[in-house]
């Protein structure tokens, strides 16, 4: 019997601690920016961005700015935040260790021709750039990041390219990778760090790294 990564017709990729073990980069980041505020906002902000990974950093924002302190967040403000987590995270973002498998696995999809995209909530532009620098841009056929949302992403690559979302394969580390995959119906497959705790539903097929995975592709 064929494997899920065998039958897939195309393999969706989340980037940040999909690809890469870039995780902590951006949890630092995002308590830089408020580092002058009361610890307890720091600590509420960490807590956010730990439970939303794959949200928008800009939405993000948003919560902090409006939830957390109580001030309308306006589009310069979001702005100037936008461009002070960019600058703090794109050159460790691109110096950040690979997640354990992951070159391996792009290398058998590629061998096997099955087309690999990337699917994330980094500003496009940038993980373009960050994709590039990495010299992975060879793998996929599409980069795609926000302001698109994750689902819309899916479904508009696969009729883009003629892709059955329900032979698809989603790759993420959050749940708002494993909504946007029911959303359109595709298959999930999630990351989670041994020690830590799974986000997703009981029956999730999940894995500390992409290693173990790289079997089933070949």
């Amino acid at each position: 019997m064929k494997t899920l990564f065998e039958q897939a017709e195309a393999v969706f990729f989340d980037f940040d601690g999909v690809i890469v073990d870039s995780h902590e980069v951006k949890t630092r980041a995002f308590a830089a920016l408020y580092a002058d505020e009361h610890p307890s906002i720091v600590e509420a902000v960490m807590a956010y961005h730990n439970a939303n990974g794959g949200m928008s950093r800009y939405k993000k924002f948003d919560y902090f700015e409006r939830v957390l302190l109580a001030r309308e967040p306006t589009p310069e403000r979001l702005a100037e935040l936008g461009d002070r987590f960019a600058e703090a995270v794109v050159e460790a973002v691109v110096a950040s260790p690979e997640i354990e498998g992951a070159g391996a696995l792009l290398e058998t999809l590629g061998a096997r021709a099955t087309p690999c995209y990337v699917a994330s909530g980094t500003p496009e532009e940038e993980l373009k750039q960050i994709v590039a620098r990495r010299s992975l841009a060879r793998y996929f056929r599409a980069v795609r990041g926000s302001p698109a949302e994750k689902a819309e992403i899916l479904g508009e690559l696969s009729q883009r390219h003629r892709h059955d979302a329900s032979r698809c394969v989603m790759v993420g580390d959050a749940m708002t990778d494993y909504a946007a995959a029911k959303e359109v119906g595709m298959a999930f497959v999630g990351v989670v760090k041994d020690g830590c705790k799974s986000p997703f539903p009981p029956g999730t097929k999940i894995a500390a790294t992409l290693r173990v995975f790289q079997g089933e592709a070949s």
